[in-house]
Parts: structure tokens; sequence; C-alpha cells
């Protein structure tokens, strides 16, 4: 039986350098954090700071996110088109080492 490995993610942050595409149309953003092996999932809003930059807070046990660039219009965190205007792959936290960066508009949600 393969062993799977979870990264710890109680009360991680996780920087993203946001792209100047993703910074156009007053967008907001949002993490979508999962564990594939387990079904669990969770959004949070990435906050926007000048000191701190942004980042987003994950809390429990995940194993990737995708970050989403959404319309600020809405207040909803999903995938739903019109809402969520981009996203991010799939991307695994134990590859990040805590940070993104995002490059140009990455994908259009479909």
């Amino acid at each position: 039986m393969r062993a799977h490995r979870y990264l710890q993610a109680r009360a991680q942050q996780y920087k993203v350098n946001l792209s100047t595409e993703w910074k156009t149309h007053n967008a907001r953003y949002a993490a979508y954090f999962f564990n594939e092996y387990t079904g669990e999932n969770a959004w949070a809003d990435v906050k926007c700071s000048g000191y701190m930059g942004s980042y987003a807070t994950a809390y429990g046990d995940f194993t990737h996110v995708i970050f989403v660039r959404l319309n600020n219009e809405g207040r909803e965190n999903n995938f739903v088109k019109g809402n969520a205007w981009n996203k991010t792959a799939d991307l695994k936290l134990s590859d990040l080492n805590g940070v993104y960066t995002i490059n140009g508009w990455e994908l259009e949600v479909e």
C-alpha cells in the first residue's frame, strides 16, 4: 500500500504574487484549498496588504491550492463563470515553498 504524505497546513499562510493582468478591473481574489486524498476543501479570501503583500491562510490539512481571480461585485467564492474570471492550475502546496507567482492571465474559467 502506498503511503500518502499530507502537508500539515494548520493556519499556514501562502503568499501569492499577483500579475499586472490580475490586478485589473477592481478584481478580488480567493484561494481554493483541497486535499486530493480525503476530499477536504475550503475557500479562503486572499488578503491584499501593502506591508505583507497578498496572501491566503489555510486552516486544515490540504495538498493543493487553486488561486482564483473574481468579479468584485460578487460575494461568494466559487468557480461559476462570470463570478470567477481566471484561475491557476491545481498547485501542489509542497512545491510552492509558501509562495506562488501568477504569470499573465493563467487560465480562464470555463
